[in-house]
């Protein structure tokens, strides 16, 4: 057996990286005249345990997958995410605390059956800094039930 050989045989399992499941979910503003903005559903979430939600914000990713533009900075100081489980409003969460970027490189862990996205939302205390057409940007991740 060689040197590299070797090398690949010596790794060890635990310590390599575990990529879990995950989706890119945008929210549009559709209206800078509410406060509140309803995810559309997310039926490829359904049934799913919701570990961990990481929020993109416009100055690490410009655009969403649909090339629509993140909401800007100012907004995300006042919006908080809103999730509906077991039909009724159990997690909010301000949107400031689930950017990786500026949380030491960790996503928000969570442990969560069942979001029911169709009633889960943005929320902003101000609409002052919101911008028609932008778009929040999250990365779902999950395991398979």
């Amino acid at each position: 057996m060689g040197k590299r050989d070797k090398k690949i045989m010596d790794i060890d399992p635990s310590n390599i990286f575990h990529v879990e499941n995950n989706e890119l979910v945008s929210l549009e503003i559709r209206s800078i005249a509410v406060a509140k903005h309803l995810f559309l559903d997310q039926p490829h979430l359904r049934n799913k345990l919701i570990t961990a939600i990481d929020f993109h914000k416009k100055a690490s990713v410009a655009v969403d997958i649909n090339g629509k533009a993140l909401i800007n900075a100012d907004a995300v100081k006042d919006g908080f995410l809103v999730l509906h489980i077991e039909g009724r409003e159990r997690v909010t969460l301000p949107l400031s605390s689930l950017i990786r970027a500026d949380n030491n490189g960790r996503v928000f862990p969570l442990g969560l059956f069942d979001v029911d996205w169709s009633k889960s939302y943005a929320f902003f205390g101000s609409v002052g800094d919101l911008v028609i057409n932008e778009v929040l940007l999250f990365s779902i991740f999950y395991e398979e039930e």
